[in-house]
């Protein structure tokens, strides 16, 4: 059960011919087509794990939240490069992002900071750009989502939030934030605390390929982080502007919208393009079947009863798999920790 997302409950699917890989917040599963778990992925440096993406070399890319960097392993668990996207020269002129570079290779290669573990780091301090999305690109290179870019303002009403929390004192903002309402007669925005936002960042699809990442897509005025690329053959892809509900159909050559349709007023995340007229898209408890060459809602299907369940992402299962069991719980046991790198559950 996963009714809130954070640390909990599964992320990210990919996989091959032969393999399925889901991601939880630090540890990705490798499953064989019988639904045994045959390896799992975990790296110290890398957490809040959101989208995953194996290419067609069997590079398993990661993308890592907590920290701005992009990793990938191959499938035996080993690091075979990472990007710590702070230090992108062209993404850091182009988006006049202008965070301080505080993690050193060597810190993320040995694991110096677990970042799997909220207790040793400062979340607003390293994440800065949530990165949550990677596919490949089709002429080559990837593809990433920079969800939610921040820049000096932004961070440093982060901070005070942060004090705010640790003081007890936010609970009164939020108290004087729902006076507001009233007397605005607004109702409440379910993806921030206040009614007035001071500072918005940046919601960034980037391009990486030969070393240089390079924005796409830039979208203003962001106080939310967007989540979800999809690509079509016909270069065009597909990006899910989370907050207001709406999915955004663009060229890749260009960045140029081709349209922007509001598709639900709730969170919008996960997205699989399943025809070249239609695409699948997750809608908290909601999978949203949509038309988004006539730009409209064919049907919606709803997964759970619990409403505070999350699609977080979607992808079609081969034939050749068995179907997964109702419970991995139940064959697993539950995690209960790591060993360094391994996860441990407590049948082990």
């Amino acid at each position: 059960p996963n009714p809130r997302g954070g640390f909990r409950g599964a992320k990210g699917i990919t996989g091959n011919a032969d393999l399925i890989l889901i991601s939880s917040a630090s540890c990705i599963y490798v499953y064989d087509k019988q639904w045994n778990l045959v390896n799992t992925i975990s790296h110290p440096s890398c957490s809040g794990v959101h989208e995953i993406h194996l290419d067609s070399e069997n590079r398993l890319w990661v993308t890592s939240t907590r920290n701005d960097i992009l990793f990938a392993f191959d499938l035996n668990g080993e690091l075979l490069e990472f990007n710590y996207l702070r230090k992108e020269k062209v993404l850091r002129e182009n988006l006049d992002w202008n965070r301080p570079i505080i993690i050193t290779d060597s810190m993320i290669e040995s694991g110096k900071i677990d970042f799997r573990d909220p207790r040793t780091h400062e979340i607003a301090k390293y994440d800065a750009a949530h990165l949550n999305s990677v596919v490949s690109h089709p002429d080559g290179g990837l593809l990433i989502s920079l969800g939610l870019v921040v820049g000096g303002k932004f961070w440093g009403l982060i901070q005070i939030k942060y004090w705010l929390l640790k003081l007890g004192l936010w609970k009164f903002v939020v108290a004087f934030n729902r006076l507001l309402l009233r007397m605005m007669r607004r109702s409440k925005d379910m993806h921030s605390d206040l009614v007035v936002q001071p500072a918005k960042g940046k919601s960034v699809v980037a391009r990486m390929n030969d070393g240089v990442v390079e924005p796409v897509l830039v979208l203003e005025g962001q106080h939310v982080p967007s989540h979800s690329i999809i690509t079509a053959p016909d270069g065009t892809a597909f990006y899910l502007n989370t907050a207001p509900g709406d999915l955004i159909h663009f060229r890749l050559d260009t960045g140029k919208i081709i349209s922007q349709t509001h598709v639900t007023d709730k969170f919008l995340r996960g997205a699989y393009l399943l025809s070249d007229e239609v695409i699948l898209l997750g809608s908290q408890s909601t999978l949203i079947y949509f038309d988004f060459v006539q730009c409209e809602v064919l049907d919606r299907i709803e997964l759970s009863d619990n409403k505070l369940e999350n699609v977080f992402d979607i992808k079609e299962l081969p034939e050749s798999f068995s179907l997964p069991p109702k419970s991995f719980e139940a064959i697993l046991g539950k995690p209960i920790g790591f060993d360094g790198h391994k996860p441990l559950f407590e049948n082990s």
